[in-house]
């Protein structure tokens, strides 16, 4: 609360008491200093019990690095104030509505939402070895992270139609294009091209097992004949581990390695089978 004036309109000084109360209703006398021939006032100042909090429509949520609009000046409810921080397109923030002096208002907030789109990343070609060209869909490309929509062509995943299901069957030396999603927002499209080779005789991918997937580190890798070499590579192609072995069970440790999607390349018999495993922890 402002101070009263010491000094009346019509030039009469004096003090006022008691002191200013702004938790309720008070009424003030105004005394005149000696010698001024004036009688004392009062003054009522009311104090309303219940301040207004102003209100706001929620604001939609914002892809990361778009324009935002300013936020209102003014309440749904007439309450006139000011915004901090400054607003931020590139993260979720919390901002504070603080209305102008005597308004009667508490502060307000607002939290907008800004979605941050991971941009994909995955080997590109991609070699798929199938029993038969028909079972080689979208579902078996790997990319990361693995909210994604696919997309026969640059245009269509630019403007976001055609959108390809995941039991279509891929087309050997064709290039897809994926983006990731997050709400309403995507990232740029990435291409993948890719490589459909048929299980030739062979190796017996029906005596090949690997558990647990997904994995938090130990993956066991199991086969009928002598593994010799597994070797894993990450989504940007990038062989991470390679393990030179003699055994029908190989022990992989992923522990100290990020969080992703990762290829096995599991040979034996100077043939080669590839697995695909998610480290989750």
């Amino acid at each position: 609360m402002n101070a009263l004036p010491t000094t009346s309109t019509n030039g009469i000084t004096g003090t006022w008491s008691p002191e200013l109360n702004n938790t309720a209703t008070t009424e003030y006398t105004f005394t005149p200093t000696i010698g001024e021939c004036a009688t004392k006032a009062k003054l009522i100042i009311t104090v309303n019990a219940t301040l207004t909090t102003p209100t706001f429509f929620a604001v939609a949520d914002v892809c990361s690095g778009a324009s935002m609009n300013a936020l209102p000046k003014t309440s749904s409810n007439g309450i006139i104030g000011t915004w901090s921080p400054e607003l931020n397109n590139t993260a979720t923030t919390e901002y504070t509505f603080t209305p102008t002096i005597d308004q009667c208002a508490t502060i307000a907030k607002l939290t907008i939402t800004i979605n941050v789109v991971a941009i994909p990343i995955g080997v590109s070609p991609q070699i798929l070895t199938v029993a038969n060209t028909s079972s080689a869909t979208i579902a078996d490309l790997v990319v990361s992270p693995t909210n994604v929509l696919w997309y026969t062509s640059l245009s269509d995943a630019t403007l976001g139609v055609n959108v390809l299901g995941s039991t279509t069957v891929l087309t050997t030396g064709a290039t897809y294009y994926v983006v990731s999603v997050a709400g309403d927002c995507s990232s740029s499209p990435l291409a993948i091209s890719t490589t459909i080779a048929l299980i030739t005789a062979d190796f017996d991918a029906s005596n090949l097992n690997f558990y647990p997937n997904p994995t938090s580190g130990i993956v066991i890798i199991k086969y009928s004949k002598k593994i010799v070499e597994v070797s894993v590579v990450n989504l940007l192609g990038q062989v991470v581990l390679n393990k030179k072995t003699n055994a029908t069970e190989v022990e992989i440790d992923l522990s100290s390695f990020p969080i992703a999607t990762y290829l096995f390349n599991v040979v034996s018999d100077g043939k080669t089978q590839i697995i695909k495993v998610i480290k989750d922890k």
